[in-house]
């Protein structure tokens, strides 16, 4: 996808690069929501090994993204907002990063850094823009370190991985298998699905353990093992049961598979008609003949397996939902379809490519010129007027990003102020200005919901009664 291959790759890397830097703009008026607080005030109690211990042993299993979660900028309180509000603009660039070092890999090296990074910067954006639940999957800190980070870790380990079987090693072979080792362990435990994930993808290696050379086996079976011993460290933690108890309906198993797979055909379709997937596809179906012939070798060997691959898209949307259904029987918030969406992205470009490697088609004319302007000129549009995109754009345009972000330091301003007022009831007006594409969760009327005590929690006012002042009818 580099700008001089394609004569409207200029407009696409101006469009992309552009509404990155529209999301970054957004992140200023981001604020923390329920969970954040919460978090926020337990990491004020204890120190760094005893409280990420508690969290294992209390709430979950999720050992590196437990992390920077309870050692949030906001516990030395909201002098650390601007932190806050950077960490999603450092994970926008780590996406890109990331997607950078897979193309790379992916390629043997092969594209060249500039090209690259060209199309790590669309991968990125193509990703942004299908986000179901922008909010919570990247401007909500609880939310993106824990799914974000995963489809970065994840990312970087699967290039490693690829840069491994090339003989492409960071440094020496053993430096590159303990690094990959380290990344396995920060991707596994950030969340229960990565630890699925992880669990399926090295138990599937070890299925084809002999077909790859003597001197990679005992690499791969070190990988397998440190990802098998993480996904343990994850699955038995005294936690998740804590956690589980707070909700009903749990382990009921054909509920978990039927509503997984009912979630894994709507996400999937939505995605793959949707306008951005649709022109992208396109896009690199026209590209193929002008690829790097390592990449078009990698697809031609992979097209014997076209058709379990189709399946690929689909099985990542229902590892997404399965965890939640099994543990909580519900599926709450989108954030973990968010990380779905991360993995589909590269995932649904392999497909493409294997399926436009047939031998039949390769010898075929190439087609028009114009078709493969046309589609770069759509996917452009799509990640401008399509998912996400046009919602930032309206947030940013109309005013009611800024309006919400006043609304917002209004509020946690009167908190503040409340802990040393005599009353023992904190009336709190609703916002009236909620962007589309940033996180909120309103308080109650009922001072004693979660998310009422989570601010409770944060602006100590737990002898106080938070809640919603609502304006007469």
């Amino acid at each position: 996808m580099a700008p001089r291959y394609f004569p409207a790759g200029p407009v696409l890397m101006a469009a992309s690069l552009g509404m990155l830097g529209l999301y970054a703009w957004l992140a200023q008026f981001a604020f923390p929501m329920a969970d954040d607080l919460a978090f926020a005030a337990t990491g004020r109690t204890g120190g760094f090994l005893e409280l990420q211990i508690e969290r294992w042993k209390l709430w979950n299993g999720r050992f590196s993204s437990n992390i920077p979660i309870l050692c949030s900028p906001l516990v030395q309180g909201l002098g650390g907002l601007p932190w806050y509000r950077a960490c999603s603009v450092l994970l926008m660039g780590l996406t890109v990063t990331a997607f950078q070092g897979l193309v790379r890999s992916a390629s043997a090296r092969s594209i060249a850094r500039p090209r690259a990074w060209a199309t790590a910067l669309v991968l990125t954006m193509v990703q942004f823009t299908l986000m179901p639940n922008l909010g919570e999957g990247l401007y909500w800190y609880t939310g993106a370190m824990t799914y974000q980070t995963a489809v970065i870790t994840g990312i970087v380990y699967l290039s490693m991985f690829l840069s491994l079987l090339h003989g492409r090693p960071i440094g020496h072979p053993a430096v590159h298998a303990l690094v990959m080792a380290l990344v396995s362990l920060a991707f596994i435990g950030t969340n229960e699905m990565s630890m699925a994930m992880a669990v399926m993808t090295h138990l599937a290696l070890l299925f084809v353990l002999p077909k790859f050379p003597k001197e990679q086996r005992t690499t791969l079976l070190f990988l397998a093992l440190v990802a098998f011993a993480g996904a343990a460290l994850m699955f038995f933690a005294p936690g998740n049961a804590g956690r589980e108890e707070q909700f009903t309906g749990t382990r009921l198993l054909w509920h978990s598979i039927g509503m997984s797979g009912a979630q894994s055909l709507r996400f999937t379709g939505l995605w793959l008609l949707s306008p951005i997937t649709l022109s992208g596809s396109l896009l690199l179906w026209t590209a193929y003949e002008i690829l790097p012939e390592q990449v078009k070798v990698s697809a031609r060997s992979l097209y014997g397996y076209r058709w379990p691959l189709l399946l690929l898209p689909f099985t990542l949307v229902f590892i997404a939902a399965y965890p939640a259904y099994w543990s909580t029987g519900i599926l709450g918030q989108h954030r973990t379809i968010d990380q779905a969406c991360g993995f589909f992205v590269p995932v649904w470009c392999v497909v493409v490519l294997v399926w436009r490697s047939d031998p039949r088609r390769s010898a075929a004319s190439p087609l028009p010129a114009f078709v493969n302007t046309g589609a770069s000129l759509l996917l452009a549009l799509s990640i401008i007027l399509t998912g996400n995109g046009i919602k930032v754009i309206a947030d940013l345009t109309s005013g009611r990003a800024s309006a919400f972000a006043q609304e917002m330091t209004a509020r946690f301003d009167l908190m503040q102020q409340a802990s040393t007022d005599a009353s023992n009831v904190v009336k709190v007006p609703p916002v009236q200005q909620v962007p589309r594409s940033l996180m909120f969760m309103e308080l109650s009327d009922e001072p004693f919901f979660w998310v009422n005590q989570a601010h409770a929690q944060y602006f100590g006012l737990l002898e106080k009664r938070i809640v919603l002042d609502r304006p007469p009818h």
